[in-house]
């Protein structure tokens, strides 16, 4: 459920122009912040699950190290990726980087806000696809299996049908 809500914030936050309103984006990151929510503390309580309470803090340690290096990392190829696809739109690298650093000012301003904007969305958008993949091969991981071959057969009941007999036969003498 959480890389539904991100996948779906992220591709909400599309809505995200040079001249958007605030108020405009307050939905689309409420929703991307409650699947990120969602799936920290998801990960976290299966985490703290699996160790003995006296390792709680190494594991908590551990696992707090892993999520903040691997967020690094993700931002890291973010920004690489946005710098690359502003680069492509606005035809130099040099103007890419101070676009996405924020700079907007100058003669190319116009062009430099709608290449980011472009880029911006390409990238929101591919990300709502990984999520919305994860999400869809998650549920049919999860999901029971459905009757037919291989399919485990129910057990039959031990109870018998109340129209049944279930005494011994009688002997007749």
């Amino acid at each position: 459920m959480a890389l539904a809500f991100f996948a779906a914030g992220n591709a909400w936050l599309t809505v995200l122009g040079p001249d958007t309103p605030v108020a405009v984006i307050a939905g689309p990151l409420l929703m991307t912040g409650l699947g990120a929510g969602m799936s920290f503390g998801v990960a976290d309580g299966a985490a703290m699950s699996l160790v003995q309470p006296e390792q709680a803090g190494m594991a908590t340690g551990f696992l707090n190290t892993m999520r903040i290096g691997s967020e690094a990392i993700v931002i890291a190829v973010y920004g690489a990726v946005l710098v690359s696809l502003i680069s492509t739109r606005v035809g130099s690298h040099d103007l890419a980087a101070r676009v996405a650093a924020g700079d907007l000012g100058g003669a190319t301003s116009g062009t430099a806000a709608a290449g980011y904007t472009d880029a911006l969305h390409t990238l929101l958008y591919a990300t709502a696809t990984v999520c919305a993949l994860g999400t869809t091969a998650i549920a049919l991981a999860l999901a029971p299996p459905r009757g037919g071959p291989g399919t485990p057969v129910a057990a039959p009941s031990s109870a018998a049908p109340a129209s049944e007999d279930t005494r011994p036969p009688s002997k007749v003498a």
